[in-house]
């Protein structure tokens, strides 16, 4: 068993990153819901069924800390705003409206207010990360095929 005494600094980094490892390791098996063993202070195990996402949420987390950053977690309705679903994007406002206008998400309207929904907002973005993964691969053997060395 692992020692989990109270660390601080860069045994906390170490520690937040080694623990991420293993972590990724039992989320690359794929798959939906996983069994974890928590051990209170006293040594008594408890068992929890646990979603791949909170064990993935759980991963980000432990790659920040072990960057040494701080982690704070906040709640996001099923509903975006404009602003909201922008930023969870990366982009400005009026550039997520310029989609929005373009037919490239599904909105509702209430009054003059525009909502996405949040599996819509997070399909695009995956969809987009996929598109440029796909199109640096081709481009990796572009550049395989004519030799240029990259």
């Amino acid at each position: 068993m692992v020692d989990c005494k109270r660390l601080n600094g860069a045994e906390d980094q170490q520690l937040a990153a080694f623990a991420r490892k293993q972590l990724g390791e039992v989320l690359s098996t794929g798959e939906q819901d996983y069994r974890v063993r928590i051990y209170d202070a006293g040594g008594n195990a408890h068992e929890l069924c646990l979603p791949t996402t909170a064990l993935e949420l759980f991963s980000d987390a432990l790659a920040i800390m072990a960057k040494g950053d701080a982690v704070a977690l906040g709640q996001i309705g099923s509903e975006l705003t404009t602003q909201e679903a922008a930023d969870l994007l990366g982009m400005s406002r009026p550039t997520f409206i310029k989609l929005l206008d373009a037919d490239a998400l599904p909105h509702t309207r209430k009054g003059n207010r525009r909502k996405v929904s949040i599996e819509d907002v997070l399909a695009y973005k995956k969809k987009n990360a996929d598109g440029r993964l796909d199109a640096l691969g081709q481009l990796s053997s572009l550049d395989q095929e004519l030799g240029l060395g990259y």
